[in-house]
């Protein structure tokens, strides 16, 4: 059973609380563009991604920013405009795609892949630092690096 889920924005200063997105399926991903425009939400259970604008003059709207044949979990924000997402399995559950690098343009860049499972599975997170690509799995103890060009 999914429960639904909603993003919501916290205002400080009046303890104010503004739902933003509603009836989200399993959004185990979340990540903040580095201009705080957008922010993309991975859902776990229906496999897309989402974008919501929350400056003008989108606002308010969102869209399936991609739908890839993975499973997405963890997003996380590389520069302004890119971002690594941590693909857990693909909908068949062949554990072999693990990350894709998107852009602003709704574009794929990079996609790292494990086509036969030997040494990458259920990736949960991909984390780029000192171009490098870090992967690790919630469900399989491991942590691999892989230098990036």
């Amino acid at each position: 059973m999914c429960i639904p889920l909603r993003i919501a924005e916290y205002d400080k200063s009046t303890k104010a609380v503004t739902v933003l997105l509603r009836g989200l399926a399993f959004a185990n991903g979340v990540a903040l563009s580095k201009d705080k425009s957008i922010i993309l939400v991975a859902e776990n259970s229906t496999g897309r991604i989402l974008r919501f604008w929350l400056k003008d003059p989108h606002a308010g709207q969102h869209y399936t920013f991609i739908d890839p044949t993975e499973y997405p979990n963890n997003i996380g924000r590389k520069s302004k405009w890119e971002f690594w997402v941590a693909l857990h399995s693909k909908r068949l559950w062949q554990a072999h795609v693990n990350a894709i690098k998107l852009n602003e343009d709704d574009q794929v860049l990079e996609v790292l892949e494990d086509i036969e499972s030997k040494t990458l599975e259920f990736t949960s997170e991909a984390e780029e630092k000192n171009n490098k690509l870090w992967i690790g799995s919630i469900m399989v103890p491991f942590v691999r690096v892989y230098g990036l060009s």
